[in-house]
């Protein structure tokens, strides 16, 4: 569903919208896309401008998609209707084995999205909660070669999974995503 409003959690009575949600029994994807300015310094060096890009770029998207979290966790469903269509889907929490945010920026970031963890030290993803953070052209890529979704969304699981493991990938998107064709990212191996 495109643009599936919801119930704001942080306005009563009022609406707000997800970019895009996806939901494939048991699972809830939610998806919000952010495509803020990156200023050059923010890859060269600026601590503050990295930490404002990443802050625009993924974090609030991370936010907007956790409002959908906390609407099912309050409320144990979650009603969305496409603004276009009306098209309404519901969802109960005790059908869903997960709910898996993803955060979409327009613009390559490098090898930052692979390494959200690191981005604590900048006050930034309090709590050890990340989203997967993918540029839109790498998620292009990867759908196009994940062959299946249950492929797409275990590359997703194992992917966030990585985000709290002591041991750093690094790398960009791609280059992860072909280890986990090689190797399913399985822990054992890092």
């Amino acid at each position: 569903i495109r643009n599936a409003c919801f119930p704001d959690p942080d306005n009563p009575g009022g609406e707000t919208e997800a970019d895009v949600v996806v939901v494939w029994w048991p699972f809830l994807i939610v998806i919000d896309a952010k495509g803020k300015r990156v200023a050059s310094e923010a890859l060269r060096g600026s601590r503050t401008k990295l930490k404002q890009t990443i802050a625009n770029n993924i974090q609030d998207a991370f936010i907007q998609s956790r409002r959908v979290v906390r609407v099912v966790e309050r409320d144990g469903r979650i009603r969305f209707k496409e603004k276009a269509t009306g098209r309404v889907i519901e969802v109960e929490q005790n059908r869903l084995r997960r709910v898996m945010p993803i955060s979409v920026t327009l613009q390559n970031l490098s090898g930052i999205p692979t390494q959200l963890a690191v981005t604590q030290r900048l006050g930034l993803f309090k709590g050890n909660a990340y989203p997967w953070s993918v540029c839109i052209d790498d998620l292009d890529v990867i759908t196009r070669f994940a062959g299946s979704p249950d492929v797409f969304l275990h590359y997703i699981e194992r992917r966030t999974a990585h985000q709290t493991i002591t041991v750093g990938l690094h790398g960009d998107e791609l280059d992860i995503f072909g280890h986990y064709l090689d190797n399913r990212l399985h822990p054992s191996l890092y």
